[in-house]
């Protein structure tokens, strides 16, 4: 097997990795088909389409209990379903009442999840328009809800933005990545939200690319085998996603 050049992410062993892994609980198909419904050209949209139905039983069959446990999956699932034409109304009826629930408890003080819960909520028709917080104090927590900031505006990389008021964003994030000890996942998620901007920072990209390239396993994946493996699952679908979109 040919080596592959230091620093230079290797998206087609990404990819073969990821193929390899069928997704298997609620958070990877959630992640699966959010990148096949920004990058429609995926292989794979088809494939998870076709299996729809039988998420939306498993979706159904959960336990209060157990909704409430991940309900942002759920409702990326019945968002993303819902678009693509499919009928999600047992769905919608059936997370409602947990939704509301949650939605009394939050505090402006509870981002980025804060912000992830009620961008999704709306999208799956369960909610309205809402106001962001602010960024949180502790660094990567900052980080990642100005890079989620970046994917609201541009629907996750589906419709892109001008740069404009985000590039602020943008110089934040990859200042914590300077100075805050992080993994891939945090790199691929800066990624993302630099792919959804236009005019394109290709000096940025290349940095960004670069630093994944240096994060990658040998197998392909960008996170070590002990993590946990819907961890690995979601920083290899947001680094997939980020990469087709920056070519």
């Amino acid at each position: 097997m040919t080596a592959k050049p230091r620093g230079r992410l290797d998206v087609g062993a990404l990819e073969h990795w990821l193929a390899a892994r069928p997704p298997a609980t609620l958070l990877a198909w959630a992640d699966r088909l959010l990148i096949a419904s920004v990058d429609r050209a995926r292989p794979e949209r088809a494939a998870l389409l076709r299996r729809a139905p039988a998420v939306i039983t498993a979706i159904g069959a959960r336990s209060k209990n157990a909704l409430t446990g991940d309900v942002t999956s759920s409702l990326v699932l019945t968002a993303l379903l819902g678009e693509a034409g499919l009928d999600v109304r047992l769905l919608r009826r059936r997370l409602a009442p947990v939704v509301a629930e949650m939605g009394r408890t939050l505090r402006s003080g509870d981002e980025p999840w804060r912000s992830v819960f009620l961008y999704w909520r709306r999208r799956a028709g369960l909610g309205r328009r809402f106001v962001p917080g602010a960024a949180p104090r502790e660094r990567l927590l900052g980080l990642y809800h100005r890079a989620h900031l970046v994917y609201y505006a541009a629907a996750y990389g589906a419709a892109p933005v001008a740069r404009g008021r985000h590039e602020r964003a943008l110089r934040a994030c990859e200042a914590t990545l300077a100075v805050v000890r992080h993994d891939a996942d945090a790199v691929a998620e800066v990624l993302l939200a630099e792919a959804c901007l236009r005019p394109a920072n290709d000096a940025r990209r290349t940095r960004l690319l670069s630093a994944l390239g240096r994060r990658q396993q040998p197998d392909g994946s960008l996170s070590p085998s002990h993590a946990p493996s819907d961890a690995r699952h979601h920083t290899a679908c947001v680094a997939a996603l980020a990469a087709s979109l920056v070519g």
